[in-house]
């Protein structure tokens, strides 16, 4: 499939919304299930591969809001909340919560193509992407599993890939040399914070919205830009597994 973007100044993806709660009692109080009902179904709609690298004029209405100082934040903590997120602060029941990145891509690309398989993609392309392993440990027991690749007149110029099993969902954004740099949205009805971290002795930002099981991690590496979101999502009687700031880490450690 070609797409034409030169007209647009976004590239946006995100996992939208989630459910509020669960009453069964050895479910997380967040599940992403509606999130992936509905990433699944508006690609579909939409005519494009299944997958959320469209790009879209995004407009970020929502205000800064300040809470380091009601959270008790340190200040290295909100710093990186005013840098890297916009918090909205959510104050109606009903209202769900959500943590969206959002690139303004300036190298723009030319053609996405949707693969069935990590390695089909990688032949398709011509060279192995730099993924985290337990992307690989997961393929063969996924549910369900997208892999989007984009490129730049035949060079890769980045991916989405995304698995989903019995207890968890891991997703990776990945640019490889695209000067701009993401920004985060969170809406939540607590807190959203952001930690300052290092991976292999790159820095790293960890985002962690109240209401979901697991993490957000942006990192850099070898001219790769990488946003990797991992959440615990428990199908049926399965227990979900959630993930942990170490873990998260570590799965950016394993990218090669």
């Amino acid at each position: 499939m070609i797409v034409d973007n030169d007209r647009q100044d976004a590239d946006v993806h995100g996992i939208e919304r989630a459910l509020q709660a669960q009453t069964a009692g050895r479910k997380p109080s967040v599940t992403f299930d509606e999130a992936w009902r509905r990433h699944n179904g508006e690609a579909a709609a939409s005519g494009r591969p299944a997958g959320r690298f469209q790009t879209a004029v995004w407009s970020l209405s929502a205000a800064m809001l300040l809470i380091a100082a009601m959270l008790g934040c340190t200040p290295s903590v909100r710093a990186a909340l005013d840098e890297w997120i916009t918090v909205k602060l959510l104050t109606s029941k009903h209202a769900q919560a959500s943590i969206v990145h959002h690139w303004k891509v300036q190298r723009k690309w030319d053609e996405i193509r949707s693969y069935d398989t990590m390695a089909e993609a990688a032949k398709s392309v011509g060279v192995p992407f730099p993924v985290p392993a337990q992307l690989l440990a997961y393929e063969k027991d996924a549910l369900s599993r997208q892999y989007n690749v984009t490129t730049d007149r035949g060079q890769i110029a980045g991916y989405h890939f995304s698995i989903r099993t019995r207890e968890r969902m891991l997703d990776v954004t990945a640019k490889y040399e695209e000067p701009a740099v993401p920004s985060f949205t969170a809406e939540s009805k607590a807190q959203a914070t952001v930690k300052e971290t290092f991976v292999e002795g790159q820095p790293a930002k960890l985002f962690r919205v109240q209401e979901f099981p697991g993490y957000t991690l942006y990192w850099e590496r070898d001219g790769w830009k990488f946003v990797i979101s991992g959440y615990a999502s428990g199908v049926g009687s399965v227990e979900p597994a959630p993930f942990t700031e170490e873990e998260m880490m570590r799965i950016a450690a394993s990218i090669r």
